[in-house]
């Protein structure tokens, strides 16, 4: 866990590449840097944590859709598929919607 993540979300651990997270409160510091007037998760936590969940040594960005904000409080499901061992897809979901889909490398 880096200093940005530290009491930023809970996870539940679904499968082996499938995890719930429930995210803190806008108090925590990360929702209070980020936009005043709506926090949000940024784009490259999103990143951060999945590298975090999975142990992977996250080395490129290939393609990064950010679909829907998330948000302080809001719970979301992290989906990690590997397409072979060096490429992986990312599908951030809550209970609706795609939040974010990101493609990228791993070393």
């Amino acid at each position: 866990m880096t200093l940005y993540t530290q009491n930023l979300y809970q996870k539940q651990q679904i499968e082996q590449y499938i995890w719930n997270l429930t995210f803190a409160n806008k108090d925590h510091p990360i929702f209070k840097a980020h936009f005043d007037f709506m926090p949000l998760l940024p784009a490259f936590l999103q990143i951060d944590i999945a590298s975090e969940l999975a142990n992977l040594h996250i080395i490129g960005i290939k393609q990064a859709k950010f679909i829907s904000p998330i948000k302080p409080d809001e719970q979301v499901q992290y989906i990690l598929v590997a397409k072979n061992s060096s490429d992986w897809t990312l599908k951030i979901k809550d209970q609706t919607q795609l939040k974010s889909q990101i493609q990228f490398t791993v070393s």
